[in-house]
């Protein structure tokens, strides 16, 4: 400035390696800056930014599902008629998106802009297929029908929905832009593992919490 009470510091830095977070960096370098005299007025850049979107970024996953569940167990409850039926529906959801940010928090892997949205949506798609098991169970319920013969029954469109979502989602794979080819991963997985909640641990679930009734 003319005061020359203000100065601009220009940093040029490489991200060798995930062991020291965004967060802690900054911290490093707001440490070295005041350690020589110098008072901070004002931080910026696209390291601050990247470290303000991933923080964004997860309490966003968190709030969404925060908000979601509980509609999802409300749709379930009103679509089957039952509580237990809806608490196993919502374990049941809850399985997917947990495996897969569980396995991107083991292997490090980045959350972005791009590949958040598909822990959402996976969900959302094995939702719906689970409300057709239970509109299903619940149509056949008179009859004395198990979880496992109505899940035998819709197995066959099940699997079929989700074939053809996973091989449409592939093709990010082709993507020369990382994040789309993470997105295209998570997706493919995610139809997959919904696809085995909806038919493997919704009726194992229901199963379970009826026979707590029954007891």
């Amino acid at each position: 400035s003319k005061e020359r009470k203000l100065a601009l510091y220009l940093l040029r830095m490489k991200e060798s390696s995930n062991s020291v977070t965004r967060a802690e960096s900054l911290s490093r370098i707001r440490k070295v800056v005041r350690a020589h005299g110098f008072r901070i007025f004002r931080m910026g850049g696209i390291f601050a930014l990247q470290k303000q979107m991933g923080e964004l970024l997860s309490r966003s996953v968190v709030v969404s599902f925060l908000f979601s569940l509980p509609v999802f167990f409300l749709c379930g409850y009103i679509l089957s008629r039952s509580i237990r039926v809806a608490l196993a529906l919502l374990l049941s959801a809850a399985v997917s998106p947990c495996i897969l940010l569980g396995v991107n928090g083991v292997f490090g892997l980045p959350l972005d802009l791009v590949t958040v949205p598909a822990a959402i949506l996976v969900t959302a798609l094995g939702v719906d297929e689970m409300f057709h098991l239970i509109h299903e169970h619940r149509k056949n319920d008179y009859k004395g029908s198990r979880w496992i013969d109505d899940a035998s029954h819709l197995s066959t469109p099940i699997v079929h929905s989700a074939t053809i979502l996973a091989l449409g989602f592939s093709v990010l794979f082709f993507s020369h832009f990382p994040p789309s080819v993470r997105f295209g991963g998570f997706l493919v997985a995610g139809v997959l593992l919904s696809c085995a909640s909806a038919l493997l641990i919704l009726p194992l679930m229901a199963n379970l919490l009826s026979a707590r009734r029954g007891r």
